[in-house]
């Protein structure tokens, strides 16, 4: 005798704040009238924008095509209604918080987005993975410009590290030499939990300016 059985499929989750699965991001919420500001937080799936002082709900994001957790999210420091999220399975997507829709989607890492950076014009997104490659994407573009390979274990933070201008006095210009000269493109630093600290030069883009590993001692302090 064979038995049937009723597929049941998870359709929505009742009574979730938020999932330990990624960051979270504080917004102003100037344009939403919330004074304290809101949380920007994941819940599985999905992402919630909660109201800190009233502690309500203000929005959800989801893309149904979608079924794997938030892992990651990050605010754009020039628009302030743009948001990235990266998810479980390696995508990325940047979300319109006013209209709670995805702008565009991303597709380059094959395991969790582990952090997400925008440079200060808000033009470029950095992201580090499990997969332990950094890709750099031109949000005007929306493609990936190149992809930074050097660590041994997943990514654990971004900064981009912008161009100064150029210094007046020859001291002034030694101590900015990092920043300055005709490096346009800036400089990105990462760490991984390979206890390693890399600084790249987005000029050359495919090898590490400096490379260091944290000491044993030091790394138990930190952990």
């Amino acid at each position: 005798m064979v038995k049937s059985y009723l597929k049941y499929e998870h359709v929505k989750s009742l009574g979730l704040i938020t999932s330990s699965s990624s960051n979270i991001v504080w917004s102003s919420g100037e344009k939403a009238g919330t004074g304290a500001g809101q949380a920007v937080v994941a819940a599985n799936e999905e992402v919630l924008c909660w109201d800190i002082k009233k502690s309500e709900l203000l929005a959800r994001w989801r893309d149904d095509n979608c079924k794997a957790q938030v892992t990651a999210i990050a605010h754009s420091k020039i628009d302030k209604d743009v948001f990235a999220v990266g998810y479980e399975d390696g995508s990325i997507r940047l979300w319109d918080s006013k209209i709670a829709t995805t702008i565009v989607n991303f597709n380059g890492h094959k395991s969790a987005i582990t952090v997400l950076a925008f440079d200060k014009s808000g033009v470029r997104l950095a992201s580090g993975s499990k997969d332990t490659d950094v890709i750099v994407w031109d949000l005007v573009a929306e493609v990936g410009q190149y992809k930074l390979r050097g660590h041994k274990d997943q990514v654990t933070g971004l900064q981009f590290i912008e161009p100064a201008p150029q210094a007046e006095d020859e001291d002034t210009q030694q101590a900015m030499q990092l920043d300055g000269g005709d490096q346009g493109d800036g400089f990105l630093l990462t760490t991984g939990k390979d206890s390693l600290i890399k600084l790249w030069d987005l000029s050359s883009r495919h090898y590490p300016v400096v490379s260091f590993l944290v000491p044993g001692d030091m790394k138990k302090q930190l952990d």
